[in-house]
């Protein structure tokens, strides 16, 4: 991984287990906090949606998006949060209402913001870029 050579600690997980996601990121935040710097995670996951509108998944073969869906990571947590009788489907459907509000509430926050300038994109990164100025 390209972090060894900013001497940062990093690891490689399970992108479409939200359990495996959590660990993993409690574990980096902690790290953090304590003033160990950043972690680089690689999350292994798979593309639902191609790269653009007009990125059909042509290159796929036949049936991999129908068993990677078996995956999703929505539906089998919700699956197994329902299964260990952690949530009810009402909990469900109200999390999900509640999500679709919060989105939308966002969204017009991001559209009615200005536009970012050219030298935010250099903030709050690890590395300065030494041939760019902003």
């Amino acid at each position: 991984m390209r972090a060894e050579s900013y001497k940062m600690p990093h690891f490689a997980l399970d992108g479409m287990d939200v359990e495996a996601v959590r660990k993993g990121v409690t574990e980096a935040v902690e790290r953090a906090r304590g003033g160990g710097g950043p972690t680089l995670i690689e999350a292994k996951t798979y593309r639902f949606a191609g790269h653009s509108r007009a990125d059909q998944g042509l290159y796929r073969p036949e049936g991999e998006l129908e068993e990677w869906r078996k995956r999703d990571p929505i539906t089998v947590t919700e699956e197994s949060l329902l299964a260990r009788g952690v949530l009810t489907p009402e909990n469900i459907a109200s999390i999900k209402s509640d999500m679709k509000r919060r989105i939308q509430e966002v969204i017009a926050v991001c559209n009615a913001a200005a536009e970012p300038t050219l030298a935010a994109m250099f903030e709050n990164i690890w590395t300065p870029p030494k041939a760019l100025k902003a």
